[in-house]
């Protein structure tokens, strides 16, 4: 299996579609050892499996398969090695194996030497993929990277709206709430004048009666 090559064609399409500003961002993002982000905690408390736009998946999914890849890579690396040596042993024993046959040797080193050169080469296309991954992976982490602080900004404006829109209400509220406050004074300003000037006028008694009333 080797790299797919469109996807890093495609970073580099959205790069020429970029603005000075995103370009200059997008270098310094690639100078920086930063560390994956799809497997960095802080990155994913700011983008929960809900709150991961289209784009966000997609260069999530691709940079994980990088990773897998470079894990498998690996591991077919040593995996071919051990057989290679197998194979070169198994050349030797049979060089070295007397007893047998001269035409069955013959035919089993020409398979083993076969086998050897299959190894061999494939052995050589791992290296170079090995060799080339850690670049692609930076790349795909620095795409991802490039989109979620995008994203973020786009949240942090949105929120700063929001703030603005809250804080206007808010001024807006306490202007209210102290203009209704001074009318609630006034009415129990007014409401204390009423009950005095009636209870000069009318007496104790009367007022109790009233106020039994009333309530």
């Amino acid at each position: 299996m080797g790299i797919n090559m469109s996807r890093f064609d495609k970073i580099e399409q959205k790069k020429e579609q970029m603005k000075p500003d995103e370009i200059r961002i997008w270098e310094l993002l690639k100078k920086k050892n930063i560390p994956i982000a799809s497997l960095d905690e802080r990155w994913l408390k700011l983008f929960p499996e809900n709150e991961k736009t289209p784009a966000i998946k997609r260069l999530e999914k691709e940079l994980m398969e990088l990773l897998k890849r470079q894990g498998k890579a690996n591991t077919d690396l040593k995996d071919i090695k051990v057989v290679r040596d197998k194979l070169t042993q198994s050349v030797l024993d049979t060089a070295d194996d007397t007893d047998m046959p001269m035409n069955k040797r013959l035919k089993k080193q020409a398979t083993s030497q076969r086998l050897i050169v299959e190894a061999r080469e494939k052995q050589e296309h791992l290296e170079r993929e090995i060799d080339e991954l850690p670049e692609r992976i930076k790349e795909a982490n620095s795409a991802l990277i490039f989109e979620s602080v995008r994203v973020c900004y786009q949240r942090i404006n949105k929120n700063k709206q929001d703030i603005q829109l809250l804080e206007q209400w808010i001024e807006e509220t306490r202007a209210k709430l102290k203009e209704r406050v001074v009318i609630k004074q006034d009415k129990e300003i007014t409401n204390e004048e009423i009950y005095t000037y009636l209870h000069g006028m009318l007496g104790a008694g009367v007022m109790e009666a009233f106020d039994e009333k009333s309530n």
